[in-house]
């Protein structure tokens, strides 16, 4: 089982960042860079001329941040259960409330490295940490809009409120992005609430205290069986993939721990190779860590999910166009980021080298 952590550190005010509400804030606002193409699988690292190490992990204990419970999180879940030890590593997971939490965790030191959004890896770089992600495989376009049943279409919000985990997570972006693109104007039209994660925001759309929010997959699920109302998939209203997770950890930490990194991604990559092979086993390692109701429930889940998880860490090329142009949307960048800036791509370059056996 998963700690939760609620740790509290300041933020350096060297960015621009979107500062609303009752927590502490961390918009990603990085640098803009002028001229720069999405990236790629083969991206440039500022670290590529360092070769992968593969010896003794410098760290054989982990601690590691998540953002909130979810199953896209279901390769560390099994990780810690079945693959993590065999490489020599003993992950500690502490899940958070949101991205702004776990960069708050991150920069104050009370974790190693996170399992987070893209864009709330951002938000981290923009506090003043110097962090890179550095692994991927975690896919998934599998969050959905869930309204009271009395609202039937996006422009039944106006006037309304709807849920995002916190303010600059990737639930925000997504939420703002497509709202815009609905012609349903953020703050302006229809107001956004801080609600946590889908365990905590559904209960309060269904007691109707929250007009709609974004559910992750199992809520919406639920919710749809109890005739709530779907007001779009995130697979048809912003791209059918999505750098849903990503590993960022600080580049002081990656200088010092390239061992340990590549011992916890071959955790990681035997953990995907063992939910692929074996559903009964993901399946119910989704129902001890996220208190599933039923074994079918967690099998329709894992049916979603499963095929956008990739045992090299690949980054969703396909996506980032419009990834970069949501950021952009809601000025966290002024235009695509070139690869080095954010990402150390030498364990996805070089997976088919350290990949486990």
């Amino acid at each position: 089982m998963v700690q939760v952590l609620k740790p509290s550190v300041g933020r350096s005010p060297r960015c621009r960042q979107r500062v609303t509400g009752g927590l502490i804030l961390v918009l990603a606002v990085v640098l803009a860079a002028c001229g720069s193409s999405p990236p790629s699988e083969k991206a440039i690292s500022a670290g590529a001329d360092l070769a992968v190490q593969t010896g003794t992990p410098e760290s054989p204990k982990v601690r590691v941040g998540v953002s909130v419970a979810d199953s896209a999180y279901l390769p560390l879940y099994m990780c810690v259960r079945y693959t993590c030890a065999k490489h020599g590593i003993e992950m500690e997971l502490n899940t958070f409330q949101g991205d702004a939490e776990v960069n708050q965790a991150l920069i104050g030191g009370a974790v190693d490295f996170n399992v987070q959004s893209l864009s709330g890896m951002l938000g981290a770089r923009a506090a003043g940490a110097k962090v890179k992600a550095f692994f991927g495989g975690m896919n998934q376009a599998d969050f959905a809009w869930v309204a009271n049943p009395k609202i039937k279409s996006w422009d039944d919000l106006r006037g309304k409120s709807i849920g995002v985990t916190t303010y600059g997570s990737l639930t925000d972006s997504l939420t703002r992005y497509t709202l815009n693109k609905q012609g349903v104007t953020p703050e302006k039209d229809v107001r956004i609430v801080q609600a946590g994660g889908s365990p905590t925001s559904w209960p309060t759309i269904r007691a109707g205290a929250l007009d709609a929010g974004i559910l992750s997959i199992n809520f919406w699920l639920q919710a749809k069986s109890e005739g709530f109302t779907i007001l779009g998939y995130q697979k048809d209203m912003v791209a059918p993939t999505w750098p849903k997770e990503v590993f960022a950890a600080p580049e002081a930490w990656l200088q010092k721990n390239p061992n340990t990194a590549t011992a916890v991604l071959r955790g990681f990559s035997d953990a995907v190779t063992l939910l692929k092979n074996d559903k009964e086993k993901a399946t119910a390692t989704l129902v001890d860590e996220l208190k599933y109701k039923s074994p079918e429930r967690a099998a329709a889940v894992y049916d979603v999910i499963a095929p956008e998880f990739h045992a090299d860490g690949r980054i969703p090329v396909e996506a980032m166009d419009v990834f970069w142009k949501i950021q952009q949307d809601l000025d966290v960048v002024e235009g695509p980021l070139e690869d080095d800036e954010y990402l150390d791509s030498r364990w996805i370059d070089s997976y088919k080298e350290w990949a486990p056996k």
